[in-house]
């Protein structure tokens, strides 16, 4: 999408750009500078955090709800459907990268990967990302075209917590679990803290068109897209 995106930079227009809004970190630089030096918006098309249930879950991490945070575990599995051409990390892993970035909100010091291309030699149709950042977290990305089921859940693990997100469901469940210094199991039971539906794709758009207009920055802004462009680079190089 880069090419796109520079013509309309340089022609003065503001840019929404699809996700992933370059294949190269080198390019989404090179965007992001030329749309600060023309004073225009660019947003990356990162339609996951306009979700309001990732929205709680980043409120609900910042408030200490969960304690201290140790990992985030993202499964985004089906049978199909399988692209011949882009594999399914740039395909549905990048919507996960996105949200992993946006959640610990640290630099990542590690990224490794693995996958498998069953269906088509180099196209990888299963793939496990871990990444490690400076903050101490860690976050771990299953996506596969391969999986028996419909899989949608990301969990976050607190030191004194976790949080479920079941996206086919839109609920976030709060389980008052953890385990303590003598190694002994707590359990104060779960609830479910957060249900609602809405538009994503719509709120993304109503964020694109308030940003043109006053300037502000996007939550998936220039900056934000380099960061998760970078790790599905690093990700790819770790499994060639």
């Amino acid at each position: 999408h880069a090419s796109i995106a520079f013509e309309a930079i340089r022609a003065g227009k503001h840019a929404f750009v699809e996700k992933p809004i370059a294949l190269t970190s080198r390019d989404a630089e090179m965007l992001h500078l030329e749309a600060t030096e023309a004073g225009v918006c660019l947003m990356a098309g990162h339609l996951l955090l306009y979700q309001p249930a990732v929205q709680f879950l980043k409120s609900a991490i910042n408030d200490g709800l969960i304690g201290r945070l140790r990992s985030v575990h993202i499964r985004r599995a089906n049978l199909g459907r399988a692209r011949d051409v882009e594999d399914v990390l740039w395909s549905l892993g990048v919507h996960d990268v996105a949200v992993v970035m946006y959640l610990v909100d640290s630099e990542p010091e590690q990224t490794i990967a693995s996958g498998d291309a069953f269906l088509n030699p180099e196209i990888a149709d299963d793939t496990y990302v871990h990444i490690r950042f400076e903050s101490g977290a860690k976050a771990h990305i299953h996506s596969s075209w391969l999986f028996p089921e419909l899989r949608r859940e990301t969990v976050v693990v607190g030191d004194r917590g976790l949080l479920v997100y079941d996206e086919l469901n839109q609920k976030v469940t709060l389980h008052k679990k953890s385990i303590d210094a003598e190694l002994k199991n707590v359990d104060e039971g779960s609830e479910v803290i957060f249900e609602g539906h809405a538009q994503p794709l719509t709120l993304e758009m109503q964020e694109f068109i308030e940003c043109s207009q006053t300037g502000r920055t996007p939550r998936s802004d220039g900056v934000s897209a380099i960061r998760v462009t970078k790790v599905l680079e690093q990700a790819s190089e770790c499994m060639q």
